[in-house]
């Protein structure tokens, strides 16, 4: 009798992650020209969106940081303007949105109106969102605002679209513009439209109110300062008249910082000091006397830059009633410079931030990274397909060996990710620095002095996240195409 035959299939061997790492290694090295392909389109990707977010990132702080400066700049000239100028109905809307979350100011609108807090709060609240539209509207291009509001601007955009027909159009061309986003849901526009007559009304109500307390307060200090213009008056005013005047505020419900108040004095000094100086530069009698001694004929700003030079001392103390040191010429000088300085960031960074409606990425910026995603995608694919045609012989060996589809699946896949990273976190760094010197050339010194230090490590670990997601799956297809490949057709391909 025949013994049957046994057959003793033993389990698969697994190989430990370690391992499974070490063939990948191994892998990349030998075809370090293919990997290097590979790395080079994840490191263009990662690059220009690492580009894109780190500059918009560092544009945004430097925004930040120059509105800062310029309202520490500018400080006593808005209080100023806050206590003595009448606004009109768009600029007291605006005045009102700014301090839709500033409990203290709106306490302050309530109790110089007379008007109750929560009343001042809703108009405060309708504001916000009026001037949310109109900064919708004047942030897209010419074309969409035609097509949305035709020529309209201002309330007369509200007014065109309470007529339903006018509605239903904007409607049905805002619908196919995906890249704008209305500032809130169409239920709330048609609120704001409804409530168009009794806001305006209300609103119209308010500024009355305000410009008569005002008007009230104008007359009252006039008789303080002796009908003297208030900027002169500040500047040579004692201790007893400031707290005179500081308690004339007081009774009109007027609330004014203690620290903005000590620094007005020392503001209109360094205003009269300018304004005199500059008023004296451009008197024919000083031109002529600064001609003869420096021997040309010099623009106002260079005459300014010279200010710094002791020379220029005792010809502008002829021309002016106050009378100078070389310090204080230099600080004019300086203040001169630091405020050109601070109005040219302002405009340009104007400039930067109307591209956009405030998200980090503008729609124009969203596309274009898609459209490089998709491209290094089919690029990545595309290295990693001719990569397993070279390895044909290499896969059907492992197969035969006893390797799983599912362990070519994720060799390959892990082969992509290391990649990944390899090619993210130079596109990364690459990225940044490209970044930070075109910021820096357009800014000077400013990305550094309010660098972004978080946000852009933010930026970073995104851009490095976005690189290995790219890789992987840029390689699933190749991946899976490689697990299936059937042993023997494999070695027969030379």
């Amino acid at each position: 009798m025949v013994e049957p035959r046994v057959i003793n299939v033993q389990d698969q061997a697994k190989l430990s992650f370690q391992k499974v790492y070490s063939l990948v290694r191994s892998g990349i090295k030998h075809r370090l020209l293919r990997s290097t392909l590979t790395m080079s389109v994840i490191l263009l990707a990662v690059a220009f969106f690492m580009v894109t977010l780190s500059e918009n990132v560092i544009i945004n702080s430097v925004a930040k940081g120059v509105e800062q400066e310029i309202l520490t700049e500018r400080s006593s000239i808005y209080v100023l303007n806050h206590l003595y100028i009448k606004p009109n109905l768009t600029s007291i809307s605006v005045k009102l949105s700014k301090a839709h979350d500033n409990e203290r100011q709106l306490k302050e609108y309530a109790a110089v109106t007379g008007w109750d807090l929560e009343k001042v709060k809703e108009l405060s609240a309708e504001c916000m969102w009026e001037q949310s539209y109109y900064q919708f509207f004047n942030n897209m291009s010419v074309g969409n605002r035609k097509m949305l509001i035709g020529n309209n601007k201002g309330p007369a955009i509200f007014t065109f679209l309470q007529d339903d027909k006018n509605f239903g159009d904007f409607q049905k061309n805002l619908e196919p513009l995906r890249s704008l986003k209305l500032p809130t849901d169409e239920g709330k526009l048609q609120a704001l439209l409804n409530n168009q007559e009794t806001f305006r009304a209300s609103l119209s109500s308010f500024l009355s109110a305000w410009n008569n307390k005002i008007e009230e307060l104008d007359g009252k200090t006039q008789e303080l300062t002796k009908k003297q213009e208030l900027n002169t008056w500040l500047c040579d005013v004692d201790d007893a008249q400031m707290a005179a005047w500081e308690k004339l505020l007081a009774d009109m419900n007027f609330m004014v910082e203690e620290k903005a108040i000590k620094n007005l004095q020392s503001d209109m000094l360094k205003l009269r000091a300018r304004n005199e100086v500059t008023n004296a530069l451009l008197s024919p009698e000083l031109k002529k006397e600064w001609q003869e001694t420096f021997l040309v004929k010099e623009p106002l700003a260079e005459m300014i830059k010279r200010l710094r030079s002791e020379d220029v001392v005792e010809i502008v103390n002829k021309y002016t009633v106050h009378k100078y040191t070389h310090e204080d010429l230099t600080g004019i000088a300086d203040n001169v410079d630091y405020n050109q300085s601070l109005s040219a960031l302002e405009s340009d960074l104007l400039k930067q931030s109307s591209k956009d409606s405030g998200s980090i990425l503008s729609g124009r910026q969203t596309f274009l990274l898609i459209i490089s995603f998709i491209v290094c995608m089919v690029g990545i694919a595309n290295a990693m397909l001719m990569a397993i045609t070279e390895r044909f012989r290499e896969i059907a060996t492992m197969k035969c060996l006893g390797a799983t589809d599912s362990f070519i699946l994720i060799q390959f896949m892990m082969e992509a990710a290391i990649q990944g990273v390899a090619g993210g976190v130079l596109g990364m760094i690459i990225g940044f620095i490209l970044a930070l010197l075109k910021t820096t050339f357009s800014y000077g010194l400013y990305p550094f002095t309010y660098f972004p230090f978080v946000a852009l490590v933010v930026c970073a670990l995104v851009s490095l996240a976005i690189g290995i997601v790219l890789a992987v799956l840029a390689s699933l297809y190749p991946s899976w195409a490689a697990s299936r490949m059937a042993p023997m057709e494999a070695m027969r391909i030379e």
